[in-house]
């Protein structure tokens, strides 16, 4: 049973939503990438939920390719 935790757990973190700099450039194409994200997560949300997160995932990409960019310099 432990076994099989592991196993979807590492196949869940295994799981990415690829995006550039142009899919963070407007609210349609943040939206878009968060809509795309929340399919590949399987992630369930009513609106007011959905709206509430939206606003704190459209920081987090750009944390992301912050923190890559100082690390490989």
């Amino acid at each position: 049973m432990a076994t099989l935790a592991v196993a979807l757990a590492l196949s869940m973190a295994a799981e990415a939503v690829e995006f550039s700099d142009s899919d963070l450039v407007t609210e349609e194409s943040a939206w878009a990438l968060y809509e795309e994200w929340i399919a590949c997560h399987r992630v369930a949300r009513d609106s007011t939920e959905k709206m509430r997160r939206f606003h704190i995932f459209k920081k987090n990409p750009r944390l992301v390719r912050e923190f890559h960019v100082l690390d490989y310099t």
